[in-house]
């Protein structure tokens, strides 16, 4: 399987436009909490827990 430039450059579109959406969906978080998000969603899809 060949990766062309065509798929990469389709691939940057995608990235640049998931990043957009992110941003407007997390726009009421500032950087702390946005982080705090991403910490504790990373615990749940690993099947940890942050309480002990």
């Amino acid at each position: 399987m060949e990766i062309t430039a065509e798929c990469l450059e389709l691939l940057d579109k995608a990235e640049h436009a998931l990043a957009a959406d992110e941003n407007e969906v997390l726009a009421a978080l500032d950087e702390a909490h946005r982080g705090t998000l991403n910490s504790l969603l990373q615990q749940a899809a690993n099947g940890e827990s942050s309480c002990t």
